[in-house]
Formats: structure tokens, sequence, C-alpha cells
């Protein structure tokens, strides 16, 4: 399930294991495009290990989709630090 694998990438980029996150996303998204929250979730995890071009990359797909607006105004905060 998408939502529950994006719940533990989460819980990785917490613990700061982005690298773990990427590897859990990134097939995801393969699948499941259309998902801002799994686009969102893959920039955080990019910028964390300081791969700025790929969280861009990731933060404009999220911006694109639908998102909640309160992982929306977080992104746009992500999008300002890049």
């Amino acid at each position: 399930d998408p939502f529950i694998i994006n719940l533990r990438a989460q819980a990785y980029i917490f613990d700061k294991e982005n690298e773990q996150a990427i590897k859990i996303l990134t097939p995801v998204l393969t699948s499941f495009h259309d998902s801002g929250l799994g686009y969102y979730s893959l920039a955080k995890a990019y910028a964390g290990i300081n791969n700025k071009q790929q969280a861009k990359n990731n933060l404009t797909k999220a911006l694109n989709k639908k998102l909640p607006e309160m992982v929306r105004n977080n992104a746009m905060k992500l999008s300002a630090t890049l």
C-alpha cells in the first residue's frame, strides 16, 4: 500500500535515514506517479542528504499535484530553503 510505504518513509526521514526513505519511495512513485505526498516525502529525503537538485525536482512534481493545505504550505517552506 503506497500510503503505508509513505508513512514508513516519513519515519525514516524523521530518523535521518534519508537514503532508506528514497529507496522505498522511488519504486512506489513509478507506479503511483500522481502522489503529491509521495513526491513531497521524496523531496524531503533528498533535501536531508543535501541533494538540492533532486529535492527541487521532486518538490516541483509534488506542488503540481493535489496536496492537503498543510502539506502544500510545508512544501512551499521547503522550496524556499533550496
